[in-house]
């Protein structure tokens, strides 16, 4: 335990439990990852340790026929827009690191003024433009029959 001393934890008011409305078309999220690209981390076998730069981008839920289209429920997955030609950063275009790496990475909702942790990401399907996430209240399900067991 003492290698989590000094760590801060989100707490519950800032995650999505169950219940959480499925997400509309249009919905903001901001999404952070460690992306899968070579120029992106870098291996100091010296210190024996892995630098590595962090991604995160803005970006909006896909309507619900694109859940539909995977015969996922969107009150378990999250499906967010990734087009990498559509991508800028301070009015210029952006190419953006490879998406496969944001798996396991945070996806937060944009609630006023407020981020809430509402999944993490799991895949992405370059032909649709889409990244997936696993909602918060299906990861906490899935933590809790674990625990029980």
């Amino acid at each position: 335990m003492s290698r989590m001393t000094g760590l801060a934890f989100i707490t519950e008011q800032f995650v999505e439990g169950e219940g959480g409305p499925p997400p509309l078309p249009g919905d903001e999220y901001i999404v952070f990852g460690l992306p899968d690209s070579n120029p992106q981390f870098k291996p100091d076998r010296r210190l024996k340790n892995i630098k590595q730069n962090s991604v995160y981008f803005q970006t909006v839920a896909k309507p619900p026929e694109v859940a539909a289209r995977w015969a996922c429920s969107l009150e378990s997955h999250l499906f967010l827009e990734f087009d990498p030609e559509d991508i800028s950063v301070a009015g210029k275009r952006y190419n953006p690191p490879n998406p496969r790496g944001i798996s396991g990475g945070a996806a937060f909702c944009v609630v006023g003024e407020t981020l809430r942790l509402v999944g993490i990401m799991t895949a992405d399907y370059k032909d649709h433009r889409t990244i997936v996430g696993v909602r918060m209240s299906e990861v906490i399900a899935i933590a809790e029959n674990i625990v029980k067991q």
